[in-house]
């Protein structure tokens, strides 16, 4: 009997379905390993970013630093509270013989108010050591465990006063953290009453902290018919050294400065109107 087929018959069969085999699958094998490389992008870039989020995470607060905090914020302020209203602001409002700085280059203007009231009336009400209008304004924004020092001084040819203000900002925006914001505040005062503050400020604890700073500067001039003065502040953003995302922290930085010191002066502005309707209301009455 004629046995049909061989061995040899059998393994060029098993061959050739076996090329037909890879053939159906070979197309699809690109685009299985495009998708295995975003996949495993894709759990790289979460690993990435819960491991720098937990590095840059805010630092816990003990309950022992939580009272120094606040023992710290007690003592800047107990001298104050034992001195007459007012006694604290006219030893401060020391006029030097310089002339007052004009506006610093690379500063834009963010919120300018005419006022009814002279420039120490406003320095004493709002910004003196007596005054919490600008501590209270920075809370009203969601900023928290905020501390200020007293001014102190005079120090310098324009016998200028400094003070500390410390504080946390939540996160927001790019900034995943919390960041903790330290700002220098000094003040000056030249001829004819021209009051001046120029502040410094650098944030710890977020990406690209290092990298730039906030700055403004505050000028309060008496209007020519002494019932009242003109007031405006401009901010600056420089950067300490090079910065992949310097645009973009410069117009965040710009846009919140221009909410905020808005915003201050609108409450400046009602809190002055508030105080004079009565007297208004008076003169009205005796004419």
């Amino acid at each position: 009997m004629k046995v049909h087929g061989s061995c040899s018959d059998c393994e060029t069969g098993d061959q050739h379905r076996a090329t037909l085999k890879r053939r159906r699958v070979a197309p699809l094998q690109p685009g299985l390993q495009v998708v295995a490389t975003l996949l495993a992008l894709r759990i790289g870039y979460r690993l990435a970013k819960a491991a720098v989020g937990k590095l840059l995470a805010e630092p816990k607060v003990s309950p022992v630093d939580e009272v120094r905090h606040d023992s710290f914020h007690a003592e800047e302020h107990a001298a104050a509270a034992d001195e007459p209203a007012g006694a604290a602001a006219r030893e401060q409002w020391m006029a030097c013989e310089l002339p007052a700085p004009g506006v610093p280059d690379g500063f834009k203007l963010m919120a300018s108010q005419q006022l009814p009231i002279s420039t120490y009336r406003f320095y004493e009400q709002f910004l003196s050591v007596e005054a919490t209008c600008l501590q209270d304004h920075h809370r009203s924004t969601g900023q928290y465990d905020f501390r200020s020092s007293r001014w102190k001084g005079p120090e310098g040819s324009d016998c200028h006063f400094c003070r500390l203000f410390d504080f946390m900002q939540p996160r927001k925006g790019m900034c995943t953290v919390n960041a903790h914001c330290l700002q220098q505040q000094r003040f000056s005062v030249h001829p004819g009453g021209v009051f001046v503050m120029q502040t410094d400020m650098h944030m710890d604890n977020i990406p690209y902290g290092d990298c730039f700073r906030v700055q403004s500067f505050w000028k309060a001039e008496p209007d020519p018919s002494g019932r009242g003065c003109s007031m405006s502040i401009h901010v600056a953003v420089p950067f300490l050294k090079g910065c992949l995302v310097k645009g973009i922290i410069t117009k965040t930085s710009l846009g919140d400065c221009r909410v905020f010191f808005s915003d201050f002066l609108a409450k400046v502005q009602n809190s002055i109107s508030s105080e004079l309707l009565p007297q208004t209301a008076a003169e009205a009455e005796q004419l």
